[in-house]
């Protein structure tokens, strides 16, 4: 399933992440932030039909989002590098840093079972770089003239 836009935050979407955790293999990981009005029915029924998959008729146990200054994260992260188009759908090589990008993802959810745990994780295979977008929040809005 394709997401709506979000800000990549936390990436190493240009390059392999060396270290993989708990014996694990390593990983391409980023964090796509969804703006406050992102309609995100499309990713929660994906989580919704991963969880009801591996376990029929348990309730979902888990949100796939985590809440940050009212923003929806999603975590997701691929075994292999996600290949990268732009918005004309032309393919792009050599993307080295994807922070603070705008991008639509493709992503499929997987229920997991582990260490008496449970959960729904999102891997992702491609993204679509809108270059000149920004979905970011003016960081200086707060302030106040003084």
């Amino acid at each position: 399933m394709i997401t709506p836009k979000a800000t990549v935050k936390f990436s190493n979407f240009g390059h392999l992440l060396e270290d993989g955790k708990f014996g694990q293999d390593t990983k391409y990981i980023g964090t796509l932030v969804f703006p406050e009005d992102a309609d995100l029915e499309g990713v929660e029924a994906e989580a919704h039909r991963a969880w009801e998959a591996k376990f029929p008729g348990q309730p979902i146990g888990t949100d796939p989002f985590s809440e940050f200054e009212g923003q929806l994260q999603l975590r997701v992260k691929s075994k292999t590098k996600p290949k990268v188009i732009d918005r004309d759908l032309t393919m792009i090589e050599d993307v080295e840093e994807f922070d603070g990008k705008v991008v639509k993802a493709a992503v499929s959810a997987r229920a997991w079972e582990f260490a008496g745990k449970r959960g729904v994780s999102f891997s992702i295979s491609a993204l679509q770089l809108f270059a000149d977008e920004t979905l970011e929040r003016d960081p200086t809005a707060d302030f106040v003239a003084e």
